[in-house]
């Protein structure tokens, strides 16, 4: 406010100035001269006003690689004369190091590139952190990427049980992101078919596994989770909550029979070697050497994937060829498979702000947050800069040679040079990623049977109130879910199986099925 008071006092000045020299008859180089000196003492007076702040971030590794804050460094400071200091987090455990900062009361004032709507909302019901949605009148172009039906939807999804958002989401460009990849190239040579049922896709596994011995059939990244997310579509089931089509009714997917019949194949699978025997463990790193050394032949991933599985695996084999398809492969011969479908709003990256924030830092990142989203920040954020990344083509932004772009496999990643897209993706910039497959896929699934978003409208008591026996369950379904994959315990044994039950009924799980039964929401 005090910027914007001395602005305007300057400015009657400057009017003041202009109306005398106006009596006295005379507009030449005296009045070009008073003008220039107003608008100098204006620059001045807004760099004075403009203090540097410092803020304290979080950033959220994506890939096991230090990122470069430099550019986003540069851009903060030169444009908006903020300082960061950086706090980076490993991608393994980023929950766990942000609940210690938390209980602790070190945490940061902002968290940016989160991948973790539920604990942003039990963080806000803990009372960490600031509701964004407070804010959102700050932000006018944020609010114009979405429709108004995408925005109610974002806020019916994204709140807490107060109704107010405690992050601000990413801006979604699609529907569908994640399919099955095949390496066409060796389906060929092994004189098969994209597979449409799960005993298909074993005897492909299996074809493969018997041609190729030491090879790693599916590779993975990020946990058994990642790993059982297309099995689960498959078998019409999930890792977690969600609305069962067959019951229809909210079921906890880790305790249906579905999830079993899954665990079974899964760890048929394991014990056979058509999984990575690492798939728990495995870094981005050395998922991505599985796919430099030709070893792999499908992975269900994002459609960009195939891409940069290509490029990635040229040496070891340059006919790899692969590609994302539409078929969607199913467990039950009388069901479909279920299709992801994903909600206006992408519930990771964007950013959260807490209650370690003041005033006057909140107002500046806010200034920042809404400039991103505009078209000069999108370009930013999604392109890089003119010169540095990219250079103008008959009025298009088009990647320079050392970039990385679908044409130039070679090139250095945006990340890798410091940038990447922020609250939304700019379209100009899909075609040349690579993400322009996503729109094809997302046109792909329209009409079929897909996962259905479930978001709770619970109170502060019941969220309070779930935290316990979740935690509980949660631990429960990670450790039996790895021991049953694994083979340790068996999950066609009906022992094992009971006793897994038991476990998660005496955690509470009936009790948090009937709490969140009453206060679920299902997307359309």
């Amino acid at each position: 406010m005090m910027k914007r008071k001395l602005v305007s006092i300057v400015l009657a000045g400057m009017l003041t100035i202009s109306m005398l020299a106006g009596c006295g008859g005379s507009k030449g180089s005296n009045e070009t001269a008073n003008m220039q000196a107003v608008q100098e003492t204006v620059n001045n007076n807004t760099i004075e006003e403009n203090e540097e702040i410092t803020l304290n971030i979080v950033w959220c590794v994506s890939k096991d690689v230090a990122p470069d804050h430099g550019p986003v460094n540069r851009l903060l400071k030169e444009k908006f004369n903020i300082n960061v200091e950086w706090t980076d987090i490993g991608s393994s455990t980023p929950s766990e190091q942000l609940n210690l900062l938390f209980s602790t009361g070190e945490f940061p004032e902002l968290i940016w590139n989160y991948n973790g709507e539920k604990d942003i909302k039990r963080w806000a019901s803990q009372g960490y952190l600031l509701p964004a949605s407070d804010y959102y009148e700050k932000l006018p172009n944020y609010r114009a990427l979405y429709t108004d039906d995408e925005w109610n939807e974002m806020l019916t999804y994204a709140s807490n049980s107060d109704g107010k958002v405690y992050y601000t989401p990413n801006k979604n460009y699609r529907s569908a992101s994640q399919a099955w990849l095949y390496r066409m190239g060796m389906l060929e040579e092994l004189g098969k078919s994209v597979p449409s049922t799960t005993d298909e896709l074993y005897d492909l596994l299996k074809a493969y596994k018997d041609a190729y011995p030491d090879s790693i059939p599916i590779a993975n990244r990020w946990g058994f989770n990642n790993l059982l997310s297309g099995f689960a579509l498959a078998f019409r089931t999930n890792t977690n909550f969600f609305f069962d089509p067959d019951m229809q009714q909210l079921e906890y997917g880790p305790a249906t029979d579905k999830f079993r019949d899954m665990l079974v194949y899964v760890e048929k699978l394991y014990a056979e070697g058509l999984i990575d025997p690492e798939f728990q463990t495995a870094t981005d790193t050395q998922w991505e050497e599985i796919y430099a050394n030709g070893l792999n032949i499908t992975e269900y991933s994002y459609t960009n994937r195939a891409v940069w599985a290509n490029n990635t695996m040229k040496n070891a084999d340059p006919n790899a060829d692969w590609q994302w398809v539409d078929t969607f492969i199913a467990a039950y011969p009388d069901k479909e498979a279920l299709v992801s479908h994903e909600l206006s709003y992408q519930s990771f990256g964007g950013f959260v702000m807490t209650k370690a924030l003041s005033d006057e830092k909140l107002e500046r990142w806010l200034e920042f947050a809404d400039w991103a989203v505009s078209e000069e920040g999108q370009r930013w954020f999604s392109m890089g800069e003119e010169g540095i990344t990219y250079q103008m083509v008959d009025g298009k932004p088009v990647f320079l040679p050392e970039v990385y772009s679908v044409s130039n496999p070679e090139g250095k990643t945006l990340e890798q040079l410091g940038y990447n897209y922020f609250l939304i993706r700019a379209e100009e910039s899909l075609e040349q990623l690579g993400y322009a497959d996503d729109l094809k896929l997302s046109r792909a699934i329209e009409g079929k049977e897909f996962l259905k978003t479930v978001a709770f409208n619970l109170t502060e008591e019941q969220e309070k109130s779930l935290i316990d026996p979740e935690t509980q369950i949660n631990d429960i379904f990670q450790e039996y879910t790895l021991r049953f994959i694994t083979g340790s315990l068996d999950p066609s044994n009906d022992g094992n199986w009971n006793e897994y039950l038991e476990r998660l009924q005496k955690a509470g799980l009936e009790e948090v099925l009937d709490t969140r039964r009453t206060a679920v929401i299902v997307a359309k």
